[in-house]
């Protein structure tokens, strides 16, 4: 049971820093990614919407972190636990969003 909850909680925080590599960082190879996305489609096109977004893309990025570690190892409810990671992501996401304002 234990290890069931542990891989969850860490499928969660991987989906949250994941998500925010790719959403809201400023690592060079990522960055140049995003600003390629606007230039190509435009700012207001829904690529780069998604592109910045970080409720969005991490529902993207859930699954991919559960797939690959449902792969590796047993995910409990892989469809709950992507599910619990995205909405972790996105929480995670706004409550630094909040802080940073204040």
């Amino acid at each position: 049971m234990l290890v069931a909850v542990l891989t969850v909680v860490l499928v969660a925080l991987a989906t949250y820093r994941i998500t925010r590599l790719l959403v809201r960082d400023s690592f060079p190879p990522i960055a140049v990614q995003r600003a390629r996305i606007e230039e190509r489609w435009g700012d207001g096109s829904w690529q780069a919407y998604l592109s910045t977004c970080t409720w969005c893309a991490s529902v993207y990025v859930g699954g991919v972190v559960v797939g690959i570690t449902d792969y590796i190892t047993s995910v409990p409810l892989p469809g709950w636990t992507w599910a619990a990671a995205s909405a972790v992501a996105g929480l995670l996401a706004s409550w630094e969003q909040v802080e940073v304002e204040e």
